[in-house]
């Protein structure tokens, strides 16, 4: 593996996805290449810019490493049924708009080190249970504007306080190699 594209063809009907991070190369993916069935295809992308000179970096943009993700998810799924997709850092933004875009064909995403900060203030966790269990004075223009902007009270409070701390959990989990060795068998 060097600071190249790898493409690895293959018989089955799904495909993985590589998408490294900023400054990185394929070559942040080569442990865990051996890992994957031989049955899987595997497109571990050199993005624009990388593994270069700095003068070609600086020529480079997140619009054109978005468009190359864009385009190898096409080429993928011109070939493959399922696509999974294993992203590092800033990959991950790209993988994740992937997964929106192609919903249907995308079949699943393992993220590495996103480089998100999730966190829940006591302040919105005590905005949210006020609109959950409807404790809102009329004369609050504040709470008033705080329960409009949701597009329900039941939505906002269960998905800030439950689902923020459940994808947490499970996104470190998922960061492990560990879990990639032993979650890619049965993909």
């Amino acid at each position: 593996m060097s600071y190249e594209t790898y493409i690895r063809h293959a018989s089955g009907d799904t495909a993985i996805l590589f998408v490294h991070g900023i400054m990185g190369s394929p070559m942040h993916f080569e442990r865990f290449i051996p890992q994957v069935p031989d049955e899987y295809g595997i497109y571990n992308i050199l993005l624009d810019g990388h593994g270069g000179s700095v003068r070609e970096f600086s020529k480079t943009s997140m619009k054109k490493w978005k468009k190359q993700v864009d385009e190898a998810v096409g080429f993928l799924l011109k070939r493959y049924d399922k696509i999974f997709i294993v992203a590092h850092s800033m990959g991950t933004f790209f993988a994740m708009d992937a997964a929106v875009k192609y919903s249907g064909r995308v079949k699943g995403l393992l993220l590495l080190q996103m480089p998100l900060k999730i966190g829940v203030k006591p302040f919105a966790v005590k905005c949210s249970l006020k609109v959950l269990f409807g404790f809102i004075k009329d004369d609050d223009e504040f709470m008033q504007e705080y329960k409009n902007a949701n597009i329900s009270a039941e939505c906002y409070c269960f998905s800030h306080l439950f689902i923020t701390l459940c994808i947490c959990k499970f996104l470190i989990y998922l960061s492990s190699s560990y879990a990639l060795f032993q979650v890619l068998p049965y993909l």
